[in-house]
Protein backbone atom coordinates (compact mmCIF):
# COMPACT_ATOMS: atom_id res chain seq x y z
CA UNK A 1 0.00 0.00 0.00
CA UNK A 2 1.13 3.52 -0.76
CA UNK A 3 -0.20 6.64 0.93
CA UNK A 4 1.17 10.14 0.46
CA UNK A 5 -0.63 12.96 2.29
CA UNK A 6 -0.17 16.67 1.68
CA UNK A 7 -1.36 19.48 3.97
CA UNK A 8 -0.76 23.22 3.66
CA UNK A 9 -1.91 26.37 5.44
CA UNK A 10 -1.09 29.81 4.04
CA UNK A 11 -1.84 31.75 7.22
CA UNK A 12 0.51 29.57 9.26
CA UNK A 13 3.19 29.44 6.58
CA UNK A 14 3.56 25.67 6.50
CA UNK A 15 3.19 22.80 4.03
CA UNK A 16 4.02 19.16 4.64
CA UNK A 17 4.19 15.76 3.00
CA UNK A 18 3.75 12.54 4.99
CA UNK A 19 4.16 9.07 3.50
CA UNK A 20 4.55 5.43 4.44
CA UNK A 21 7.90 3.76 3.78
CA UNK A 22 6.91 0.16 3.10
CA UNK A 23 7.92 -1.48 -0.15
CA UNK A 24 7.93 -5.07 -1.36
CA UNK A 25 10.38 -7.09 -3.41
CA UNK A 26 9.44 -10.37 -5.03
CA UNK A 27 6.22 -12.33 -4.68
CA UNK A 28 5.02 -15.17 -2.49
CA UNK A 29 3.47 -18.32 -4.00
CA UNK A 30 0.24 -16.69 -2.88
CA UNK A 31 0.30 -13.46 -4.96
CA UNK A 32 -1.53 -11.60 -2.21
CA UNK A 33 1.38 -12.05 0.19
CA UNK A 34 4.65 -10.17 -0.43
CA UNK A 35 7.80 -12.27 -0.16
CA UNK A 36 10.18 -9.58 1.05
CA UNK A 37 9.38 -6.29 2.72
CA UNK A 38 11.72 -3.33 2.83
CA UNK A 39 11.56 0.21 4.16
CA UNK A 40 12.16 2.72 1.38
CA UNK A 41 11.37 6.33 0.66
CA UNK A 42 8.51 7.80 -1.35
CA UNK A 43 9.52 11.39 -0.59
CA UNK A 44 12.40 13.35 -2.11
CA UNK A 45 13.87 16.80 -1.40
CA UNK A 46 15.56 18.86 -4.12
CA UNK A 47 19.28 19.49 -3.79
CA UNK A 48 18.71 23.25 -3.53
CA UNK A 49 16.15 22.67 -0.77
CA UNK A 50 13.31 24.71 -2.30
CA UNK A 51 10.87 21.89 -3.07
CA UNK A 52 10.04 18.32 -2.15
CA UNK A 53 7.75 15.72 -3.67
CA UNK A 54 6.07 12.40 -2.98
CA UNK A 55 5.25 9.69 -5.51
CA UNK A 56 2.43 7.24 -6.08
CA UNK A 57 2.42 4.70 -8.88
CA UNK A 58 4.75 2.20 -10.53
CA UNK A 59 8.17 2.39 -8.89
CA UNK A 60 10.96 1.17 -11.13
CA UNK A 61 14.32 2.31 -12.44
CA UNK A 62 12.70 4.70 -14.89
CA UNK A 63 10.75 6.36 -12.09
CA UNK A 64 13.87 6.67 -9.95
CA UNK A 65 15.69 8.27 -12.88
CA UNK A 66 12.83 10.76 -13.33
CA UNK A 67 12.86 11.54 -9.60
CA UNK A 68 16.64 12.07 -9.74
CA UNK A 69 16.17 14.64 -12.49
CA UNK A 70 13.69 16.50 -10.31
CA UNK A 71 16.03 16.34 -7.30
CA UNK A 72 18.98 17.61 -9.35
CA UNK A 73 17.00 20.53 -10.81
CA UNK A 74 17.04 19.20 -14.38
CA UNK A 75 13.28 19.80 -14.50
CA UNK A 76 12.18 23.41 -14.02
CA UNK A 77 9.78 22.93 -11.11
CA UNK A 78 9.16 26.67 -10.71
CA UNK A 79 7.93 26.85 -14.30
CA UNK A 80 5.77 23.79 -13.63
CA UNK A 81 3.90 25.48 -10.77
CA UNK A 82 3.78 28.89 -12.48
CA UNK A 83 2.21 27.49 -15.64
CA UNK A 84 0.18 24.70 -14.03
CA UNK A 85 1.57 22.31 -16.64
CA UNK A 86 4.00 19.46 -15.94
CA UNK A 87 4.87 18.53 -19.52
CA UNK A 88 7.81 16.30 -18.53
CA UNK A 89 5.52 14.20 -16.31
CA UNK A 90 2.92 14.02 -19.06
CA UNK A 91 5.48 12.73 -21.59
CA UNK A 92 6.88 10.30 -19.01
CA UNK A 93 3.47 8.76 -18.33
CA UNK A 94 2.35 8.66 -21.96
CA UNK A 95 5.51 6.72 -22.77
CA UNK A 96 4.80 4.30 -19.89
CA UNK A 97 1.33 3.52 -21.26
CA UNK A 98 2.95 1.48 -24.01
CA UNK A 99 2.06 1.07 -27.67
CA UNK A 100 -0.73 -1.51 -27.49
CA UNK A 101 -3.41 -1.39 -24.80
CA UNK A 102 -2.87 1.35 -22.16
CA UNK A 103 -2.03 0.04 -18.71
CA UNK A 104 -3.13 2.65 -16.17
CA UNK A 105 -1.24 0.81 -13.43
CA UNK A 106 1.98 2.12 -14.94
CA UNK A 107 1.10 5.79 -14.37
CA UNK A 108 2.83 7.99 -11.80
CA UNK A 109 1.51 11.02 -9.92
CA UNK A 110 3.16 13.36 -7.44
CA UNK A 111 2.38 15.66 -4.56
CA UNK A 112 4.70 18.66 -4.48
CA UNK A 113 5.51 21.20 -1.79
CA UNK A 114 7.51 24.30 -2.72
CA UNK A 115 9.16 27.13 -0.83
CA UNK A 116 9.76 29.59 -3.66
CA UNK A 117 10.06 33.16 -2.33
CA UNK A 118 9.82 31.69 1.21
CA UNK A 119 6.14 30.86 0.71
CA UNK A 120 5.29 27.20 1.42
CA UNK A 121 2.67 25.82 -1.00
CA UNK A 122 1.23 22.41 -1.88
CA UNK A 123 0.35 21.09 -5.34
CA UNK A 124 -1.14 17.98 -6.93
CA UNK A 125 0.70 16.84 -10.06
CA UNK A 126 -1.62 14.66 -12.13
CA UNK A 127 -0.36 11.91 -14.47
CA UNK A 128 -1.14 13.82 -17.67
CA UNK A 129 0.46 17.07 -16.64
CA UNK A 130 -2.14 19.16 -14.81
CA UNK A 131 -0.79 20.90 -11.68
CA UNK A 132 -3.26 22.30 -9.15
CA UNK A 133 -2.70 24.03 -5.84
CA UNK A 134 -4.15 22.28 -2.77
CA UNK A 135 -4.63 22.73 0.98
CA UNK A 136 -5.26 19.04 1.65
CA UNK A 137 -4.86 16.06 -0.65
CA UNK A 138 -3.71 12.44 -0.69
CA UNK A 139 -2.71 9.90 -3.32
CA UNK A 140 -2.01 6.19 -3.45
CA UNK A 141 -3.88 2.99 -2.71
CA UNK A 142 -4.36 4.10 0.91
CA UNK A 143 -6.04 7.37 -0.06
CA UNK A 144 -9.54 6.03 0.61
CA UNK A 145 -8.57 5.28 4.22
CA UNK A 146 -6.97 8.71 4.53
CA UNK A 147 -10.18 10.27 3.23
CA UNK A 148 -12.18 8.42 5.88
CA UNK A 149 -9.88 9.77 8.58
CA UNK A 150 -10.29 13.39 7.48
CA UNK A 151 -14.02 12.92 6.97
CA UNK A 152 -14.34 11.57 10.53
CA UNK A 153 -12.17 14.37 11.88
CA UNK A 154 -14.44 16.94 10.26
CA UNK A 155 -17.47 15.38 11.96
CA UNK A 156 -15.70 15.58 15.33
CA UNK A 157 -14.75 19.23 14.76
CA UNK A 158 -18.35 20.10 13.89
CA UNK A 159 -19.57 18.32 17.00
CA UNK A 160 -17.06 20.17 19.17
CA UNK A 161 -18.53 23.49 18.01
CA UNK A 162 -21.39 22.81 20.42
CA UNK A 163 -19.03 22.45 23.40
CA UNK A 164 -17.02 25.02 25.35
CA UNK A 165 -13.58 25.49 23.87
CA UNK A 166 -10.68 23.92 25.73
CA UNK A 167 -7.13 25.12 25.35
CA UNK A 168 -5.18 22.81 23.06
CA UNK A 169 -1.76 21.82 24.41
CA UNK A 170 -0.42 21.73 20.85
CA UNK A 171 0.25 24.78 18.69
CA UNK A 172 -1.51 24.98 15.34
CA UNK A 173 1.60 23.94 13.40
CA UNK A 174 2.21 21.03 15.75
CA UNK A 175 -1.40 20.03 15.30
CA UNK A 176 -1.03 19.92 11.52
CA UNK A 177 1.95 17.58 11.76
CA UNK A 178 0.17 15.30 14.22
CA UNK A 179 -2.96 15.19 12.04
CA UNK A 180 -0.91 14.29 8.97
CA UNK A 181 0.86 11.43 10.74
CA UNK A 182 -2.37 10.24 12.39
CA UNK A 183 -4.04 10.09 8.99
CA UNK A 184 -1.13 8.10 7.62
CA UNK A 185 -1.22 5.66 10.52
CA UNK A 186 -4.96 5.21 10.05
CA UNK A 187 -4.46 4.53 6.34
CA UNK A 188 -1.91 1.85 7.28
CA UNK A 189 -4.21 0.33 9.90
CA UNK A 190 -5.72 -2.45 7.81
CA UNK A 191 -2.67 -3.27 5.73
CA UNK A 192 -0.28 -5.61 7.57
CA UNK A 193 2.40 -4.96 4.94
CA UNK A 194 2.42 -1.18 5.33
CA UNK A 195 4.61 0.45 7.95
CA UNK A 196 7.10 3.21 8.58
CA UNK A 197 6.56 6.96 8.48
CA UNK A 198 8.23 9.68 6.46
CA UNK A 199 7.80 13.45 6.79
CA UNK A 200 9.03 16.58 5.00
CA UNK A 201 7.98 20.04 6.20
CA UNK A 202 8.24 23.41 4.43
CA UNK A 203 8.17 26.73 6.33
CA UNK A 204 9.38 30.18 5.26
CA UNK A 205 12.70 29.25 6.87
CA UNK A 206 13.24 26.34 4.48
CA UNK A 207 12.42 22.66 4.02
CA UNK A 208 13.24 20.11 6.71
CA UNK A 209 13.57 16.42 5.96
CA UNK A 210 12.55 14.37 9.01
CA UNK A 211 13.32 10.96 7.54
CA UNK A 212 16.06 10.26 10.07
CA UNK A 213 13.78 11.30 12.93
CA UNK A 214 10.88 8.98 12.11
CA UNK A 215 12.03 5.41 12.32
CA UNK A 216 9.92 2.60 13.77
CA UNK A 217 10.14 4.18 17.22
CA UNK A 218 8.54 7.32 15.79
CA UNK A 219 6.18 7.76 18.74
CA UNK A 220 9.19 8.44 21.01
CA UNK A 221 10.55 11.02 18.60
CA UNK A 222 7.37 12.84 17.58
CA UNK A 223 7.56 15.39 20.39
CA UNK A 224 11.06 16.35 19.32
CA UNK A 225 9.86 17.02 15.79
CA UNK A 226 6.60 18.83 16.54
CA UNK A 227 8.29 21.05 19.15
CA UNK A 228 10.27 22.63 16.29
CA UNK A 229 7.03 24.07 14.95
CA UNK A 230 5.64 25.60 18.14
CA UNK A 231 4.00 29.01 17.71
CA UNK A 232 6.10 31.83 19.18
CA UNK A 233 5.19 32.69 22.76
CA UNK A 234 3.36 36.04 22.72
CA UNK A 235 5.18 38.78 24.66
CA UNK A 236 3.86 39.37 28.15
CA UNK A 237 2.32 42.75 28.95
Amino acid sequence: MTTVIGIANDSMGIALLAADRQGTIGQHSNPAIPMDKTLGRKLWVSRDGVYAFGHSGLRDERLLDFASKMVDGNIDVRQVVDTGKFNALREFNIDRLGYHVPDLNNLSSFLLITNFDNKPLLYSCFPFGAVERRDLTYIGSGSERAHKYFEGREVIIEAMDYLPRKENKNSRKEGMLIVGLEALRYAQGKDPYSSGLDLVVATPNGIKDHFADLQDDFSKRLDGITSQYKDPTPPSN
